[in-house]
């Protein structure tokens, strides 16, 4: 669990859940769904708090880890099916609080199997859940891809897809929110 301000915020649901400290009431997040035995972990979500969950789905076999903002639960990036991605192989999907580290997010299975999913911050919501691949949505809103940024140059991003085949889209053809980001890791990975 995890105090914040008003807030108390438990493990527990499909995306966590905030009850307020002055009267027990819920501020987000319930669903009625089970709590994983993991406490939340905050950290920093690109100069906002955040705080990091070990959820489970409603029949327990499988867990997420979700980033999410404190005060409102709102869903700032998800790995999904952490068993079935093959990140936790055991029958249960437990274990212990993720653990932080270098923009990193450590989770140690109770079978004592260890991952690293990647960079909390720069994570953004993905269906797939794979690891570095976030969804890309164009400029018309209509079409999303699966993909992992790989570069922006020439005023182009290069992806990968899930499948692995490397494509080259303007940068002028992706959502607004799409085009920001990766500009932003582009001037990030720039050496001054």
């Amino acid at each position: 669990m995890r105090h914040t301000s008003h807030l108390l915020i438990l493990a527990a649901g499909q995306r966590g859940l905030a009850i307020r400290t002055a009267d027990g009431s819920y501020a987000w997040g319930n669903d009625g769904q089970h709590g994983a035995c993991a406490s939340p972990v905050p950290y920093d979500h690109s100069g906002q708090p955040g705080v990091v969950l070990a959820l489970t789905n409603p029949g327990r076999d499988n867990a997420s880890i979700v980033g999410v903002n404190p005060q409102t639960g709102a869903e700032f990036w998800r790995y999904r099916e952490l068993r079935r991605m093959k990140v936790f192989a055991d029958e249960a999907s437990s274990f212990t609080p993720p653990v932080l580290a270098e923009g990193r997010i450590y989770c140690r299975s109770y079978a004592g199997e260890v991952a690293c999913l990647a960079a909390a911050a720069d994570r953004a919501a993905s269906d797939s859940g794979v690891p570095g691949m976030r969804t890309w949505t164009d400029d018309t809103g209509r079409y999303r891809i699966e993909a992992a940024l790989i570069a922006v140059e020439g005023g182009r991003v290069r992806l990968r897809k899930t499948s692995g085949q490397e494509i080259e889209v303007p940068l002028g053809r992706l959502s607004r929110e799409d085009r920001l980001w990766a500009e932003r890791r582009a001037s990030e990975a720039t050496p001054r």
